[in-house]
C-alpha cells in the first residue's frame, strides 16, 4: 500500500518516529532525575530536536536510495 503514496510515506514515518521520541522524552527525563514540571517545560525543545533529527535521517535515507553511486563512501561503519 505504501508503494502506491510515496509522497505520503515520508512524512508519516516521520512524524511516527517522532511520536514514539517524544513519548519516550518522559521515560527518559524521569530517569535522568529531572523534575515532572522541568520535563514538561522542557518537552518543546526535546520535540523540535526530534523532529530535527529525524528529518536529517530520512533525508539521508532517501539520498542514499535516490542515489547510491554519490552516498556509497560517505557511510562507512
Amino acid at each position: 500500500m505504501l508503494r502506491r503514496l510515496p509522497l505520503i510515506e515520508p512524512p508519516v514515518l516521520r512524524m511516527a518516529l517522532v511520536g514514539r521520541d517524544a513519548r519516550h522524552w518522559f521515560r527518559f527525563s524521569r530517569v535522568l532525575g529531572v523534575s515532572p514540571i522541568k520535563s514538561v517545560m522542557w518537552f518543546p525543545v526535546a520535540l523540535a530536536a526530534a523532529i530535527c533529527a529525524r528529518s536529517a535521517e530520512m533525508i539521508g535515507m532517501y539520498a542514499a536510495l535516490l542515489s547510491p553511486k554519490s552516498t556509497e563512501h560517505q557511510a562507512r561503519f
